[in-house]
């Protein structure tokens, strides 16, 4: 079973192993497709600032290499460079109409050239750049289709340009099959090359956003079709990582209803919970997909409160270490206070080997307690501060 609380701690697992993966230009990537690492870093962001986190707020990142600070402003930074000289971003025009979305609702505006982005998807979709990608066989367009348009449409319609998101949304709504699924590319042989799950469930989001949420028929339809393929696990099955991904755009194309269809939420929002371990799933991209989808389980009140969670337990845990430091260095201050009752009359003869190991240890102590101390206060006064804000 499914409950609010399971779904909250994972969520914070999650942003925490997220913070603690960003690289130090600011960027997350996979290793499998190596071209996703810009768009995953804009849905690292937008997770992150819908979890509370200001632009100018700073966090540490440790690993067994590097010890280094990141914020929201440096990984915004990274992403601006990725933007091309016309106007697109990331592999594809999907993630372009992902970014200029997450631009126009986050209010990132100053930290983007977002007249060039936007013209740019405006040139897109008036030169007919959908069509022609949806009848593109390339390997680079395989992600082409009904995802992209739904894509397309929804930040039309954030960016307040309805007719031609409704223009571009009736288009493809015109395409949709008997069985009520919404299909992109398909090989030679005739399979999919993209699961249809990833087209109908955007497909159905954006629907919901727009005039045709009215039309009872067509989401009813689209609904009944994303609920008849759910493997009894909660799962949508297909080859390899992609299994995560699929399965989080259904549970996202749910939490979208106005009522949520039980139990086939709750299925894919457990199946998600299950995968999850140390706050990863998967590669990157099935990581921050899994966090969406959880996140949108959460109301935005939850959700917000994410970050200072994640303070409290770091302070907590610095707070314990501290402590634990402390105890040992008044434990040794004890065994010097024996040994000079003891020898107080005695000539004491250490080695050069015995020298050398207390100088090492007690500047490592105090190596320790100087690092741990202006970051617990740090962060003691940061809870303050918001506690009062």
């Amino acid at each position: 079973m499914v409950t609010h609380q399971a779904v909250n701690n994972a969520v914070v697992e999650i942003t925490q192993y997220m913070l603690n993966s960003v690289s130090q230009e600011g960027s997350w990537g996979t290793v499998d497709y190596t071209d996703w690492g810009p768009i995953i870093s804009a849905l690292n962001v937008e997770h992150l600032l819908r979890c509370g986190l200001s632009i100018e707020d700073t966090w540490t990142v440790q690993n067994d290499t590097y010890l280094y600070q990141c914020s929201i402003k440096k990984c915004l930074e990274y992403l601006s460079k990725q933007i091309h000289d016309d106007g697109s971003f990331g592999a594809d025009f999907w993630d372009t109409c992902k970014l200029a979305t997450i631009i126009v609702e986050q209010n990132l505006y100053s930290y983007f050239d977002y007249a060039r982005i936007h013209s740019y998807i405006l040139q897109f979709v008036h030169d007919g750049g959908l069509q022609i990608q949806a009848n593109d066989y390339s390997q680079s367009a395989e992600w082409s289709g009904p995802g992209t348009y739904a894509a397309c449409a929804y930040y039309l319609f954030c960016a307040d340009e309805k007719d031609l998101a409704n223009s571009v949304l009736s288009d493809v709504i015109s395409l949709q099959q008997s069985d009520g699924s919404f299909v992109g590319k398909k090989t030679r042989t005739g399979d999919n090359v993209i699961h249809p799950i990833w087209h109908t469930a955007q497909m159905l989001r954006t629907i919901l956003k727009s005039k045709f949420c009215y039309d009872a028929d067509l989401v009813q339809k689209t609904t009944h079709w994303i609920k008849s393929i759910q493997g009894d696990n909660g799962e949508y099955d297909d080859f390899g990582q992609f299994v995560t991904y699929y399965t989080a755009y259904a549970a996202l194309a749910y939490l979208s209803l106005p009522k949520r269809p039980q139990p086939n939420t709750d299925r894919s929002i457990g199946y998600l919970l299950r995968k999850t371990r140390n706050g990863k799933v998967d590669d990157f991209g099935g990581t921050i997909m899994t966090a969406q989808a959880l996140s949108a389980y959460l109301n935005p009140n939850d959700l917000i409160n994410v970050y200072q969670t994640i303070q409290i337990s770091n302070a907590k845990k610095l707070l314990a270490e501290n402590l634990q430091l402390k105890e040992e260095v008044r434990s040794l201050s004890e065994k010097i206070k024996e040994y000079d009752s003891k020898y107080a009359d005695s000539d004491i003869i250490l080695s050069k080997k015995d020298v050398w190991k207390l100088s090492l240890w007690f500047g490592f102590i105090t190596l320790v307690l100087g690092i741990i101390a202006p970051a617990l206060i740090n962060i003691i006064v940061d809870l303050a501060s918001n506690t009062a804000e």
